[in-house]
């Protein structure tokens, strides 16, 4: 038997012998396919969000490719079924259980792309200049 005691923060067990470990394993292996066959259910009765969620899945999917706002949904959601939701929540379910598009990041671009825009002639009002110099030329304003 596991047998767990908390004394003054630190927390001491005691681990069942490796006989009951043994002795059980056909019990747990049994257990274990019957809640893989769905004979066991192992869900808590806890309702989420997702679950809520998922009752309105073919309705989110007409927005799917719209570019809709999530700030949209969200106050659609909460005002026609009072449900709360954040809009981080909201595209999540809907980025990785409806397959919605995720927002393209502009690449970042590499150290050599850096260093050709750094050296690329800038042409200004006296001719080309190099950026280097341009860089480091004090502008006077009158």
């Amino acid at each position: 038997m596991v047998k767990i005691m908390a004394k003054n923060k630190k927390q001491t067990s005691e681990l069942p012998s490796d006989e009951l470990v043994e002795s059980k394993k056909d019990e747990i292996k049994s257990i274990f396919q019957q809640i893989l066959d769905g004979e066991i259910d192992i869900k808590s009765g806890k309702k989420t969000v997702s679950d809520k969620l998922d009752i309105i899945k073919s309705e989110l999917l007409l927005l799917k490719d719209k570019a809709i706002p999530y700030s949209v949904i969200k106050k659609i959601l909460e005002d026609k079924i009072d449900l709360t939701i954040s809009e981080q929540t909201l595209r999540q379910y809907c980025q990785t259980r409806l397959g919605f598009p995720k927002k393209q990041r502009a690449k970042k671009p590499s150290d050599e792309e850096l260093q050709n825009i750094i050296n690329k002639p800038i042409q200004n009002n006296e001719g080309n200049v190099d950026a280097k110099a341009a860089l480091t030329k004090q502008d006077t304003y009158e």
